[in-house]
């Protein structure tokens, strides 16, 4: 074997090990508190109710915007779908976008729906906390829900989400994912289509589309 080969051979070699850490949970680490929100680090707006009208009214402008609200001081706890994969009713949605995005793009969520042979299980010891935010995994025969609400002058529940796995374009230079997100009170909010650009060392959202 030739020294130049080698060094090829090496190069290449290198190349494959950067893309084999590339995962999902790379760009969860770097892009999810962000897709989130910090805002359930304030106390919620509905608090404001406990108050009299007199006082509502005196408080209202303050809690309108969550970085006026006092510091939540509890523990936030925020449930997490166990499954990445994305649910059969997005599907149809995600594949109407094909004619709307760049070529790029629409390989990506092609990617992202393409089926798989077996269902990816949400791995929590490789994400157990996303800022503030402690993450359980959805399962009702824990009873984290009964406890966390017996405990709420120490825990608060902030909400469920669900993530789906990270489509990946083939040099791990972008890629997307599907995120959805349901408050405690049961009101869910559209599905967002998140696209990411690998920067300097870190993962950045680089657009977000609405399902």
């Amino acid at each position: 074997m030739s020294k130049e080969v080698f060094i090829i051979l090496i190069i290449v070699l290198g190349l494959q090990g950067c893309k084999e850490q590339e995962d999902s949970y790379s760009v969860y680490d770097d892009v999810l508190l962000e897709v989130i929100g910090t805002g359930s680090y304030h106390i919620p707006f509905n608090s404001i109710f406990q108050y009299d009208s007199i006082t509502q009214r005196k408080l209202w402008g303050e809690y309108v915007e969550s970085k006026n609200r006092p510091v939540e001081k509890r523990r936030l706890f925020l449930e997490v779908s166990s499954s990445l994969d994305v649910h059969p009713w997005d599907i149809s949605d995600l594949t109407n976008l094909y004619v709307e995005v760049s070529l790029c793009d629409s390989i990506l969520i092609s990617t992202l729906v393409a089926p798989t042979k077996k269902k990816e299980v949400m791995d929590f010891k490789k994400m157990s906390v996303i800022g503030r935010y402690e993450l359980y995994p959805q399962n009702r025969e824990l009873g984290l829900r009964t406890f966390i609400k017996n405990n709420d002058d120490k825990y608060r529940d902030v909400g469920f989400i669900a993530i789906s796995k990270v489509a990946f374009t083939d040099d791990y230079q972008k890629g997307c994912f599907l995120f959805t997100m349901i408050d405690p009170g049961g009101h869910g909010h559209r599905p967002r289509l998140i696209f990411v650009e690998k920067g300097i060392g870190k993962w950045k959202i680089l657009k977000e589309m609405s399902m």
